[in-house]
C-alpha cells in the first residue's frame, strides 16, 4: 500500500476481471484490512521513476451504481434474446422462400 495505491512489481492481469467485484485486502500475516462488497478498478498504472512497479487504484461502486450495471445487463440479455429470435425468423423465411412455400 503506498498513499491508496496498491502497489505490485509486475503488471496485475485485469482483462478478465468483471466491471464490479467484491474486494478483500490482507495485511501480510493475513489479517483482513479492507473489505468491499462492491468495488472496481479505477487504473493500473507504471511509474518508470519507482522502478517500474505498477499501481492499482481501487474505488467503492456504490449501491446505484450496482443497480445501473444490473439494468445494463438485463437490458443487454433482452436485446440478444430478441436479436436471436429475429434472426431465426429470418433463417425460417428465407428456407420457407427457397423451398418455394413463400414469395
Amino acid at each position: 500500500m503506498n498513499g491508496t495505491n496498491y502497489v505490485s512489481e509486475t503488471e496485475v492481469d485485469t482483462k478478465n476481471w468483471p466491471a464490479i467485484f467484491a474486494l478483500t485486502v490482507k495485511d501480510e500475516e493475513g489479517d483482513v484490512t479492507e473489505h468491499h462488497d462492491h468495488a472496481k478498478l479505477l487504473q493500473q498504472v507504471s511509474y518508470e521513476w519507482d522502478g517500474g512497479k505498477w499501481y492499482l487504484a481501487f474505488g467503492v461502486v456504490s449501491e446505484q451504481e450496482v443497480k445501473n450495471s444490473e439494468f445494463r445487463a438485463d437490458i443487454n440479455e433482452t436485446n440478444e434474446t430478441a436479436l436471436t429470435g429475429l434472426m431465426a425468423a429470418t433463417d425460417l423465411y428465407e428456407e420457407l422462400v427457397n423451398k418455394g412455400v413463400l414469395e
